[in-house]
């Protein structure tokens, strides 16, 4: 209730800025967020910014193993092959814990603790 969720959400542009009134400035890399188009934000999500919410399998498609949503994510972002994006998420679900992630990267969110979803995300 105190404005984590909002404030993150508009620093990642994805607030109505048609119906949300912000005063001030957001900067990143000296870059300012708030009149930055859409295009330049979309290039700093997931690179430079994101937001991991608490309840992750809200976040996370139940109809797509975390392994392909991780590789989706960095192919939209990197432009490498399938083949690398997989390797990718593989080498993150390890780097952030995730325990025989060469097995679960082809498992789906509901097969995952809530706390692992978390770190999927992350990931």
């Amino acid at each position: 209730g105190s404005g984590k969720s909002v404030t993150n959400l508009t620093i990642l542009g994805l607030h109505d800025r048609d119906r949300t009134a912000i005063e001030g400035e957001i900067l990143l890399d000296d870059k300012e967020l708030l009149t930055a188009s859409e295009r330049e934000l979309e290039r700093l999500r997931g690179n430079k910014m994101a937001m991991i919410f608490q309840d992750a399998l809200a976040s996370l498609s139940p109809y797509h193993t975390v392994g392909k949503q991780i590789s989706e994510t960095y192919r939209k972002h990197t432009g490498a092959s399938k083949k690398e994006s997989r390797e990718r998420a593989i080498e993150m679900l390890k780097r952030v814990g995730i325990p025989q992630p060469e097995v679960r990267v082809d498992d789906y969110p509901h097969l995952f603790s809530g706390g692992m979803r978390q770190r999927a995300m992350i990931a």
